[in-house]
């Protein structure tokens, strides 16, 4: 955890030290700032909400996991209203679509994590910290991918999206 903290705060700082970067487009998304920061703070909402018993509760306050989320926090905060027009995204009530989509996202995320012998919370109240966590993010990166050129898709790795 340390170590992603770590990688995360240089992004940030090599961006604050070299904007231009922001210009600067990979091929892959999975490569980009947006889809780097979804992983991170997904990640921190999936440990937050999720995780349960005494075994891992004190993963949940550690400095390494807060500093992940504050850092990306600040990368895509400080990317999108140093480079985007308008002000940052207010938060608001999710589309129930988006709600259901992040909920079924939430569910693999539990199961994968059980399923490798971690204690989990699989109650409602589990589920409504990842959401109200993702609120609080998705929003940033979502306006953040397409000013790289990115789908929000892409940077989720789901791929295209069928209609």
């Amino acid at each position: 955890m340390v170590a992603l903290a770590d990688a995360m705060a240089a992004m940030k700082e090599t961006h604050h030290f070299y904007p231009v970067l922001f210009y600067f487009r990979f091929q892959k998304p999975y490569y980009s700032v947006s889809a780097q920061a979804y992983l991170t703070l997904d990640t921190v909402s999936l440990i937050r909400s999720t995780l349960a018993g005494e075994d891992t509760a004190w993963l949940k306050e550690a400095a390494a996991v807060e500093a992940l989320w504050r850092v990306a926090q600040m990368l895509v905060v400080t990317l999108e209203t140093t480079f985007l027009p308008g002000d940052p995204p207010v938060t608001k009530a999710v589309d129930p679509r988006e709600r259901q989509r992040w909920r079924a996202h939430w569910g693999r995320g539990m199961s994968r994590l059980a399923e490798a012998g971690i204690a989990v919370a699989q109650e409602e109240a589990a589920v409504q910290a990842y959401i109200d966590l993702r609120t609080q993010w998705w929003p940033h990166i979502a306006r953040l991918a397409p000013a790289m050129a990115y789908r929000s898709t892409d940077v989720e790795g789901r791929g295209p999206e069928v209609s």
